[in-house]
C-alpha cells in the first residue's frame, strides 16, 4: 500500500505551548511562533544563542505546520522538564571562565547554584514562570507535571484549526485511525508517549540534593524499592487515562534511580548543566519492577518500552532482564528507539561501554556521530529481533560526526540542491548502516522517522519543522533514484554505490520512503496498537 502522507513517532508539539504560562499559556499547539526570549539582553542575542546553542527555539511540530507537512499521524511525546536541567554544572572546569558563570548562575538565597530562568527561556523557548514553577515550587512530577502536560494537550482533541481545514483526532487504537481517516483524510491522528519515567515518580528530588549529588556513582547502591509505591499509583492511574501512552523511555537527560541514563546534552547546555550523576550506570531493581508495571495486561493497557536515552550498560541489563523475564516465556513484545541515529564499525555495548565519549565527540574523523547514545549493531538486532521501530532523529549532532556538517555548510561550491543532497547523504548513511547490519530485506521495515522537532535539536538546515517532510520525502526519494557513494575526503566512513544496490535488496526507490515516511509505522500499528 501507498501512502500518501507522513508520519513522525517523536516529536513534542505540546512542550513550548505548555510552557507558556502553566496556569494561562499565551499559546496553543495550533500556531507557529518564534522563540519569545524574557531578558531584555537576552532577547538582543536570539540569533546568536540559536547559533552557540545549535537549537531552533520557534515552534516546528504544532499542529499548522505537521497540515502543512501532510504529516498525518503523529506519536506525541509528553516530556516534564526535568528540575536537574534548572541546577548549574558545579564542576570547577564546566565554565570557560567566570564571567559566563556569572551570568548564567543565579545568586539570590535559596537558589544559589541554578541555572537563571532567563537563560533557560533563551535556550530552550520555555516561558519563565513555567520555569520558576519547576524550581521553586513543583513537588511532584506526575500531578504537577505530567498530567497537566497531558490534560493540556488533549483538550484540543476534535478540535478544528481556524480555518477549518482539518482536525485534531487523539486515538485510542490502530482502528481508530483508520476511521479517522477514512471520514476526513486531512485529519492529524495523534497517539500519545512519554520521554523520561521520572515523570511516573513521585517526589521531585530536592535542590540541595541535586547540587550535592553531581557526580555521584549509584553503581554499588543497594536495591531500594521504597519508591516503588508510588510507581504502582501513578502506572495505575494513567493506565486509565482516555489516551493511555503508547510507550515510554526509562530515562531522560538525569538520574532518576531506574537505570543509568546515555550522555545526551551538548555543546552551551552540556557545559551550563551536568549530567554526570548516574551516567552510564546499568538497569537498577527499582527500573526492574517500573518495566514490569508498564509491561504488565492486569493493570491496564501495556505500555511498551522505548530504549532511547538509555546508557550502553543500561541497554545491556534491560536486554538481558527481559530475555529472562519475557522472552523465554514468548512473550517478545517489539523493542523502539522513537528517535535516534546509529554508530558504525559493528560495534557491540561492550564496545560503547568501554568507549570514552568525549574523545569519539571530538573525532574529527567520524561521519557518524558514533557517541553512545547512538544505536550500535547490537541494539539494532535486538530491535529487528522483535520486529521494532527505529525512528531517525532529524538532529546533526545525532545523525553526524563532529565537523561534516560544517564542512558541508562552508563548501562554497555547492548550489542549494547539491548541498540539499550533502545532507540526505548523511541521513541516509544512518539508514544504510542500519539496513547494512541487518543484512536482509527486513532491515528496511525497522525504519522510520522521529524527527525530535520541538526537543532542543539541531534540525537539518533545509529541513527546519515539520512543514518541510514533503520536501524530506522527496530529496530522499531523489536519492534513492539516483544514488551515488556516500563518502567524503578524509572521513572514516564510506557507502559505495554497488554496496548502496545491494542494500536496497531489489525493492524501489518508491517502496523505501513510503516505509520509511509512513508504511512501516502503520504496519506496526496495525500489528501492536489494538486495545
Amino acid at each position: 500500500m501507498v501512502y500518501d502522507f507522513n508520519v513522525d513517532i517523536h516529536c513534542h508539539p505540546s512542550g513550548k505551548p505548555f510552557m507558556s504560562g502553566r496556569n494561562n499559556p499565551a499559546h496553543t499547539p495550533f500556531e507557529s511562533y518564534g522563540n519569545e526570549i524574557n531578558g531584555w539582553l537576552l532577547n538582543r542575542l536570539n540569533r546568536q544563542i540559536e547559533n552557540i546553542s545549535h537549537v531552533k527555539l520557534g515552534t516546528q511540530s504544532n499542529f499548522d505546520n505537521l497540515q502543512k507537512g501532510k504529516v498525518r499521524v503523529i506519536i506525541a511525546s509528553l516530556t516534564p522538564l526535568e528540575k536537574a536541567f534548572l541546577v548549574a554544572n558545579l564542576k570547577a572546569d564546566s565554565f570557560v571562565n567566570d564571567n559566563l558563570k556569572a551570568l548564567v548562575t543565579e545568586k539570590t538565597t535559596p537558589w544559589e547554584n541554578t541555572v537563571k530562568t532567563t537563560v533557560v527561556n533563551a535556550l530552550t523557548g520555555f516561558y519563565k514562570d513555567g520555569l520558576e514553577f519547576t524550581i521553586q515550587k513543583m513537588a511532584n512530577y506526575f500531578q504537577e507535571g505530567l498530567l497537566p502536560e497531558y490534560n493540556f494537550l488533549t483538550k484540543f482533541n476534535n478540535q478544528q484549526n481556524k480555518d477549518k481545514t482539518y482536525t485534531i483526532k487523539f486515538v485510542k487504537n490502530y482502528q481508530e485511525i483508520e476511521d479517522a481517516r477514512e471520514a476526513d483524510s486531512a485529519t492529524i491522528c495523534i497517539l500519545i508517549s512519554i520521554e523520561g519515567a521520572h515523570t511516573l515518580s513521585g517526589p521531585v528530588p530536592n535542590i540541595a540534593f541535586l547540587r550535592r549529588d553531581q557526580g555521584m556513582s549509584h553503581k554499588k547502591d543497594p536495591p531500594n524499592l521504597a519508591p516503588l509505591i508510588e510507581y504502582v499509583n501513578n502506572i495505575e492511574s494513567m493506565k486509565k487515562w482516555e489516551f493511555v501512552p503508547f510507550f515510554i523511555t526509562l530515562n531522560h537527560h538525569f538520574w532518576n534511580g531506574l537505570g543509568g541514563h546515555a550522555k545526551s546534552l551538548m555543546k552551551l547546555v552540556g557545559t551550563i548543566v551536568s549530567q554526570s550523576e548516574g551516567v552510564n550506570e546499568g538497569l537498577k531493581e527499582l527500573g526492574k519492577e517500573v518495566i514490569k508495571l508498564l509491561l504488565k495486561t492486569t493493570n491496564g493497557p501495556r505500555i511498551l518500552i522505548d530504549i532511547k536515552h538509555m546508557s550502553p550498560q543500561c541497554r545491556k541489563d534491560f536486554y538481558a532482564f527481559i530475555e529472562t523475564e519475557y522472552w523465554i516465556r514468548n512473550d517478545k513484545f517489539p523493542l523502539i528507539c522513537s528517535h535516534t541515529g546509529v554508530v558504525s564499525k559493528g560495534r557491540t555495548l561492550d564496545d560503547l561501554v568501554r568507549q570514552d565519549d568525549d574523545a569519539e565527540l571530538h573525532d574529527n574523523s567520524n561521519f557518524l556521530h558514533e557517541n553512545s547514545i547512538n544505536l550500535c549493531a547490537e541494539d539494532v538486532l535486538k530491535i529487528a529481533e522483535t520486529n521494532g521501530l527505529i525512528g531517525i532523529q532529524l538532529d546533526e549532532k545525532r545523525i553526524a560526526g563532529n565537523t561534516i556538517i560544517d564542512i558541508i555548510k562552508n563548501n562554497k561550491q555547492l548550489g542549494t540542491a547539491d548541498l540539499r543532497r550533502q545532507y540526505v547523504k548523511v541521513l541516509c548513511a544512518n539508514l544504510f548502516e542500519i539496513v547494512k547490519t541487518v543484512n536482509t530485506k527486513q532491515g528496511w521495515d525497522l525504519l522510520c522517522v522521529g524527527s525530535d522537532y520541538d526537543g532542543l535539536i539541531n534540525h537539518l538546515d533545509f529541513y527546519p519543522t515539520t512543514a518541510e517532510m514533503p520536501d524530506l520525502r522527496n530529496d530522499v526519494l531523489e536519492f534513492l533514484r539516483t544514488p551515488e557513494e556516500i563518502s567524503q575526503a578524509g572521513f572514516n566512513y564510506s557507502v559505495l554505490l554497488p554496496e548502496i544496490k545491494r542494500l536496497m535488496f531489489g525493492l524501489t526507490a518508491e517502496e523505501i520512503t513510503d516505509k520509511i515516511f509512513a508504511g512501516n509505522v502503520m504496519t506496526f500499528l496495525q500489528n501492536n496498537f489494538n486495545r
